[in-house]
């Protein structure tokens, strides 16, 4: 979607409430304006989106012990932690970043390790390395030249979302 610069004569009442609200919901008030415009006329966005789907992950981390919401950074992460069982409990953060573009590349998720244990991020970048291998397996087909676009370092992998070809889309609208 597209976004142009149109020029509007608003009442200062209105940009301060709008300004109120903007700062409240962590965006700028050009985005704010332009919320507030798609939901009253129904035009789905990409920030719509982004909150629709982080609305939903939302819920299904809220009934859980084991995850701790790590804030939201911005409109287009979404972010949790838990505690490795461990001898000193070091913390995984898992942030989900979408694009506002839909194809091909719908955004990234992110897995990192905080520790300095030399052992522990062996282990990690060994599990980031078969969960890689085991995912190329079962959708690498979707991707170009067959593998997931996956980057692995020591305590830390990003793996891309992609959005496969309308001809070989994933069941109930899910992602590869």
């Amino acid at each position: 979607m597209d976004k142009n610069v149109y020029s509007l004569v608003l009442l200062d009442e209105v940009v301060e409430a709008v300004d109120k609200l903007a700062y409240e919901q962590r965006t700028s008030r050009s985005g704010m304006i332009n919320r507030i415009l798609a939901d009253y006329f129904s035009c789905p966005t990409p920030e719509t989106r982004m909150r629709e789907i982080f609305s939903r992950m939302e819920k299904e981390f809220a009934g859980t012990d084991d995850f701790q919401m790590d804030g939201r950074p911005g409109t287009s992460v979404f972010a949790v932690r838990s505690a490795l069982r461990y001898r000193y409990r070091p913390s995984v953060r898992y942030a989900v970043e979408l694009y506002r573009q839909d194809a091909p590349l719908l955004g990234e998720l992110r897995a990192s390790l905080r520790t300095r244990s030399a052992p522990l991020l062996e282990r990690a970048e060994l599990f980031f390395r078969c969960f890689n291998r085991i995912e190329n397996e079962a959708v690498g087909r979707f991707f170009p030249g067959g593998e997931v676009p996956c980057e692995i370092s020591p305590g830390r992998c990003v793996r891309r979302l992609r959005c496969p070809p309308q001809a070989e889309r994933c069941p109930n609208g899910q992602v590869a």
